[in-house]
């Protein structure tokens, strides 16, 4: 009987041994499942939570030699459009938009934008990115002046999509 005894207990001890060790081995498994849960959680808000900003070239058109840079950077939900052009005719107000189409081909004007200034433009549009880049080609222009409205200066091509 003291041999069949010693069976059970040594049966007994490596089944507790290899409960201990499974049990070990899961919860280390968890715990770094877990933290690299919260490292790829944290990640996805900080995409979510980046700036919105886009910065394209505004390029010369007709001859103007006038061009310059376009950022769109969304704060709060709105699209705040600042335009910055070099060439630009001394104090002329050149008329901006977003148009549909493309530079090559202007379409009707979508979002009127505060016109050019000496070289500057500060608009803010009532909404945010994902709702302005919809999937419609669209393109930003500067006009040469309220009179040569059908004139382009300098223009760019907006991306279908942010």
């Amino acid at each position: 009987m003291a041999i069949e005894k010693d069976k059970y207990s040594d049966l007994l001890l490596v089944a507790s041994v290899t409960l201990i060790v499974g049990v070990t081995a899961f919860l280390i498994y968890r715990t770094r499942l877990a933290e690299r849960f919260n490292y790829l959680r944290s990640q996805a808000q900080s995409y979510a939570n980046r700036p919105k900003i886009l910065t394209l070239s505004l390029l010369e058109q007709n001859g103007s030699g006038q061009s310059g840079k376009v950022t769109l950077k969304e704060v709060d939900g709105k699209v705040a459009v600042s335009i910055f052009t070099e060439g630009a005719p001394q104090g002329v107000s050149q008329p901006a938009h977003i148009h549909a189409g493309s530079c090559a081909a202007l379409g009707e004007i979508i979002y009127p934008l505060t016109n050019v200034l000496n070289g500057q433009s500060q608009t803010e549009l009532m909404l945010g990115m994902n709702a302005l880049f919809n999937g419609t080609s669209m393109a930003l222009n500067v006009h040469k002046s309220a009179p040569q409205i059908a004139v382009s200066n300098t223009c760019a091509d907006l991306p279908l999509t942010y």
